[in-house]
């Protein structure tokens, strides 16, 4: 039974630790940089933006964009 909670703590950890870890900041050397047309913008994840590109399977995000002020309204009209 000791052993079991052992792991199970162990295991509950490593969960939290990759859960929890912040999100890396990409420097604009290491950015990839797409020309396309947006095709759409919705909401996603926790107040991130997310973009689809035509003719791109990709999807692109603004992590925690609506909290920085972005409105997805405003940037659908532009």
């Amino acid at each position: 039974m000791k052993n079991i909670l052992i792991v199970l703590g162990v295991l509950f950890l490593i969960i939290a630790v990759l859960i929890f870890r912040p999100v890396p900041i990409v420097s604009e050397k290491n950015a990839v940089i797409e020309k396309a047309i947006v095709s759409d913008i919705y909401e996603g994840g926790v107040n991130d933006i997310v973009f689809r590109l035509e003719n791109n399977h990709r999807r692109y995000y603004i992590n925690s964009g609506l909290e920085r002020g972005l409105v997805i309204n405003s940037l659908r009209e532009n």
